[in-house]
């Protein structure tokens, strides 16, 4: 493929830094109305509507910048939390009538196009348009300092001399197709380069052209993505700072603290669990009790942009006491020392109860998938006693091993079965130490979990990072609401 510029494939853009990250995108005055308009309290409360409140008087133009703040902040929130994050091609969900409208609409282009290119003589008005969007892209891809890669692009694809060509039956429609497939490859990330592979293989032109947009449109995302790797250090400290004040903001157009109510009445609950506890205490118990949140019960106000990660690791952490429970059970019940010795054992036991946990999220549910985890742990225990271990030779087992640990299992659905119980403080004590600790202070692994640390790691690592983060934005509104609720306690005496 030849040298490849760096990252994108390509250097540092000039200028990459994506603005100035406390700014909004709000409508200008001309295009909105400024006149003042009364907000009315709904029942419901949150950063989603308008909490009870004295009416206050607001412009248009306040609710469109707070709209669109709301917005950005959770874009940059996802960016800063999320190591993970890149953006995505957007595809309509199956069997939607925007999916169903979607294909048709290409559908219908490509064949048009395709009959224009076949008539005698032939059609270019959509050929026309087609080159001059691959262009565009192609332009977009580069950076400004890219001056000789763009003269090339404008002199190759030059609309005018191309547009002569299609008037006098002289264009090269396949020609200029290769042309774009080889100046696409120059700059390309590496990931693309077997797709321009496949495009070169191509004849048709319709089919090349349609390649060449799939295509494009994925080396768009990947210069996106790398650009957001770029700021990303940059982000993350001005995160924070821009967080803060998009939110104050919407919180001043809804009366303030005061209508917190889901983080005042979370908080309340753990300064009464823990009425002699530091502030700190009382967040960090309250944070906690995310990861166990009632499906019911609507989060916090101050949590609501993490409430689908915090539900996802609070799933993660159920799915992992379980499995140590279930580990912890069948070695018990097997009683056999080789068994609690081979490391293969553990691990084919936590690998298939975890596929068996997939999806659960109720203790109902739990309790219908316990039979089939108590059917797979016995079996595999049966293997490794039939076959023997890596620590050991043939083992044997007594009769009614496989109707004893069946019982056992089955009764792991219940919340305060002894050895869940145990997992889970275990468990609790372990995030608890790795959230109020340093982080360079070495945490011991709970005992009985040591097959779980890699999950068990990850887990709070993500943990740990989100409660940072939402400390940093949101901690002194805690304070302030715990302060509250104090003195209303203290006035009550």
């Amino acid at each position: 493929m030849g040298d490849k510029p760096q990252g994108n494939h390509l250097p540092d853009k000039e200028n990459d830094s994506p603005g100035d990250p406390g700014s909004s995108t709000s409508p200008s005055s001309s295009q909105t109305q400024s006149t003042a308009i009364p907000i009315k309290a709904p029942q419901q409360t949150g950063l989603s509507s308008i909490a009870p409140s004295p009416p206050q008087f607001v412009t248009m133009d306040d609710i469109m910048s707070a709209a669109n703040g709301l917005k950005d902040m959770q874009l940059f929130h996802e960016i800063a939390v999320n190591k993970d994050f890149k953006l995505a091609p957007f595809e309509p969900p199956e069997n939607s009538l925007q999916k169903a409208v979607k294909e048709a609409m290409h559908r219908a282009f490509w064949d048009f196009l395709t009959e224009e290119l076949g008539s005698d003589p032939p059609v270019y008005t959509r050929a026309m348009n087609l080159l001059e969007e691959v262009k565009t892209m192609l332009l977009d891809l580069l950076y400004p300092q890219h001056e000789k890669l763009k003269q090339e692009i404008n002199e190759m694809i030059d609309i005018p001399f191309i547009q002569q060509q299609a008037e006098n039956n002289a264009l090269d429609f396949l020609g200029y197709a290769q042309f774009i497939i080889n100046f696409m490859g120059k700059i390309c990330a590496p990931g693309r380069d077997e797709k321009i592979q496949e495009l070169k293989s191509m004849t048709d032109s319709v089919q090349i052209f349609r390649g060449v947009l799939e295509t494009l449109t994925l080396m768009r995302l990947d210069l996106a993505n790398f650009e957001i790797q770029m700021v990303r250090s940059r982000l993350m400290a001005q995160s924070v700072t821009y967080e803060k004040t998009k939110f104050a903001e919407a919180l001043s157009l809804q009366g303030g603290i005061e209508t917190l109510t889901n983080t005042k009445k979370w908080l309340k609950r753990h300064l009464e669990n823990t009425p002699n506890g530091s502030d700190k205490d009382i967040i960090l118990s309250a944070y906690l009790e995310l990861f166990e949140w009632n499906l019911e019960e609507e989060f916090p106000e101050t949590v609501l942009m993490d409430s689908v990660r915090h539900r996802d690791l609070g799933r993660r952490l159920q799915q992992l006491i379980i499995s140590g429970t279930v580990l912890l059970v069948t070695l018990c019940r097997a009683g056999r020392p080789a068994l609690q010795q081979s490391t293969s054992f553990k691990e084919k036991l936590l690998q298939d109860v975890g596929v068996l946990l997939q999806g659960v999220r109720t203790d109902e549910e739990l309790k219908s998938c316990l039979p089939n985890i108590a059917v797979q742990a016995s079996s595999i225990v049966k293997k490794y006693v039939n076959e023997g271990t890596e620590s050991g030779p043939v083992l044997e087992l007594d009769d009614n091993f496989e109707q004893a640990l069946t019982e056992l299992i089955q009764e792991i659905y219940l919340p305060d079965h002894n050895v869940r119980r145990v997992v889970r403080e275990r468990t609790n004590e372990f995030l608890h130490l790795a959230l109020s600790s340093a982080p360079n202070i070495p945490k011991q692994v709970p005992p009985g979990m040591s097959s779980l640390r890699s999950e068990l790691l990850s887990v709070t690592g993500s943990i740990v990072r989100i409660y940072q983060y939402n400390l940093a934005v949101f901690s002194e509104y805690y304070h302030q609401i715990i302060t509250k609720i104090k003195e209303e306690k203290a006035s009550t005496l």
